[in-house]
């Protein structure tokens, strides 16, 4: 079992999106904080970004707040972005969820600045001209 652990610790270390589902109205179980204390700190400022997913879109008033606070904690002591969606009925768009990062202006990665976003026609040409 500790070899299954520490695969997975390694390869959430050098992943690039992480996922955790959660009903969120309890706090999160022991094995599941012992897999986030191993892997949070082993980052070292990788990019990437955890995503929080709860079982319900409605849940009534802050019956996820401990678990996502917990959960955006540990983004950034990770030095990862933090997503989680909400409810279609919320009117205000909240930092960290998918609706504001949705309303952002497209920013592409730096590898990819300077380069074009627009689909160019293909190179046509033949032999005989």
């Amino acid at each position: 079992m500790a070899e299954i652990q520490e695969q997975a610790i390694l390869a959430t270390a050098r992943a690039d999106l992480i996922v955790v589902a959660t009903h969120g109205y309890e706090e999160l179980p022991l094995e599941v904080l012992i897999w986030i204390e191993g892997w949070v700190d082993k980052r070292h400022n990788r990019p990437g970004t955890l995503v929080a997913l709860f079982d319900e879109l409605n849940p009534p008033a802050d019956a996820h707040a401990a678990t996502q606070s917990h959960l955006q904690y540990v983004a950034r002591r990770g030095g990862l972005n933090f997503l989680t969606p909400t409810s279609p009925t919320t009117e205000a768009r909240q930092e960290g969820t998918f609706e504001s990062l949705a309303a952002q202006p497209a920013n592409p990665p730096e590898v990819l600045q300077g380069t074009s976003h627009e689909r160019q026609s293909p190179v046509r040409s033949r032999i005989d001209e």
